[in-house]
């Protein structure tokens, strides 16, 4: 009897340490990550793009030379200066000023400004460069005439909350020996009250010192000169674009083969040697304008 109880208790024995090795080797630990096989990926593989499209001759030669930039880039018929260098010592600078107002009365105000400073050859009169330039807009403080508005096209709703940027303006006219405008009277009436440098400058005008009847022209007016000599303006009436079509004309030749400024200096030397207190055709003094409130930002 003794025997079948031992043999038991073996048997009993024998199970629970067949069960605990089965257990280790088939199940994971508990509280343990289970463990996935891994793979090695390839390593990335690079592709490289060549392209099938073939430039033209003409652009390939162009890549290869690579020319440096040269230091006059053309601007409408007058180019525009771009080098750093020094101006050549004949080369003088004037300023050529044109403005659009909200009429004509002397009560009325400016609402639009261009200022383009500009160089020319003091021995030939030749206008050879342009080296700087300011257009802004302005709100008045009166009404703007109707028939003004049919001419240049402004609103007083383009023109709320808009500011002339007067030190930068001022800053180009000290630059300035003298300026320029087509009818300058009207313009000086104008800007003079304005601005210290339009009122200590003279003014020289483009429309009465050449003599443009008796080069056949069959007006002196604007529009109608920049039609005679194939000049179009990119946009008739407004500052920016008169300014710079009107120094194309300037540079433009006169029937006799000498530029139309070369004219417009020689009247107003002529009249600084028969009036030796005025240094060219020096304006009179004008008083300054009275202080508005200001109308917002440029």
């Amino acid at each position: 009897m003794e025997i079948l109880w031992l043999l038991a208790a073996l048997a009993v024995i024998l199970l629970i340490v067949l069960n605990t090795s089965s257990s280790k080797k088939g199940c994971p630990p508990r509280n343990t990550a289970p463990q996935f096989p891994t793979r090695e990926l390839p390593p990335p593989m690079l592709v490289t793009f060549q392209s099938t499209v073939t430039l033209p001759p003409r652009r390939v030669r162009a890549a290869q030379a690579n020319p440096p930039r040269p230091p006059i880039e053309p601007l409408g018929e007058v180019a525009r200066y771009e080098s750093t260098t020094p101006l050549p010592e004949q080369w003088k600078t004037a300023a050529f000023i044109d403005v659009e107002t909200t009429g004509f009365a002397r009560t009325d105000e400016i609402i639009e400004m261009a200022v383009v400073l500009f160089c020319y050859d003091s021995q030939t009169g030749e206008i050879t460069a342009c080296i700087d330039e300011y257009v802004g807009l302005r709100e008045p403080t009166v009404a703007i005439n109707p028939a003004a508005a049919a001419v240049n096209n402004l609103s007083i709703e383009q023109l709320r909350g808009q500011r002339l940027n007067e030190l930068r303006i001022e800053t180009m006219l000290a630059r300035a020996e003298f300026i320029v405008a087509h009818n300058a009277p009207f313009d000086q009436r104008f800007v003079a009250p304005l601005f210290y440098g339009a009122r200590n400058r003279p003014w020289l005008c483009s429309m009465s010192s050449v003599d443009w009847l008796g080069h056949g022209m069959p007006s002196r007016a604007l529009q109608t000169l920049l039609e005679a000599h194939g000049i179009t303006p990119q946009q008739a009436h407004r500052a920016a674009a008169d300014v710079h079509a009107t120094i194309d004309l300037l540079a433009a030749r006169s029937p006799e083969g000498k530029p139309y400024f070369a004219e417009v200096l020689s009247k107003a030397r002529l009249q600084n040697a028969q009036s030796p207190r005025r240094r060219l055709n020096k304006p009179r003094k004008v008083a300054p304008a009275r202080k508005t409130r200001a109308a917002g930002a440029d």
